[in-house]
């Protein structure tokens, strides 16, 4: 998450950005790239003002192919995941929930009905149910596709 946080204090000084309306959005396909969008919006609210995740997960997820750690790493310490793989209620470490509600903007989550590599729809829709549960103030919504895959 280092080099996020990098790129973005590098981003907000660029004269054509407004450093107020900074979004992130995960990388093509989504998945691991939204989960890191999404984290890197909940640890860093100063420097990321929403955040469109597609194909999400809720949670930080073992890395891939497996090997026992996180994909993600703060302060060069790997950031709590579960190893329940497509799991939306990781019991094995309730840790490895990402803490949507301190994102400081909007969040859209994208997900498709016919998602077979992870359940990107029911990830979103935990993603929605915490921000509502917690009182999320900005506005929040997902977006499920019926034909739509990964």
């Amino acid at each position: 998450m280092e080099t996020c946080d990098k790129g973005l204090e590098w981003l907000r000084t660029q004269p054509e950005v407004d450093p107020a309306r900074v979004w992130v959005m995960g990388g093509h396909g989504g998945s691991y790239g939204s989960e890191a969008a999404l984290l890197e919006a909940s640890r860093r609210p100063d420097l990321v003002h929403g955040v469109i995740a597609v194909s999400p997960s809720n949670s930080v997820t073992v890395s891939f192919p497996a090997n026992g750690r996180s994909p993600w790493t703060v302060g060069g310490q790997d950031v709590p995941f579960t190893a329940l793989f497509g799991n939306p209620d990781p019991a094995d470490n309730p840790a490895a929930l990402i803490p949507v509600e301190t994102v400081g903007g909007p969040v859209l989550a994208v997900g498709g009905e016919t998602d077979t590599l992870w359940p990107s729809c029911p990830y979103a829709n935990a993603i929605m149910s915490r921000l509502d549960a917690k009182g999320f103030a900005h506005p929040h919504e997902v977006y499920a596709y019926p034909q739509a895959g990964h």
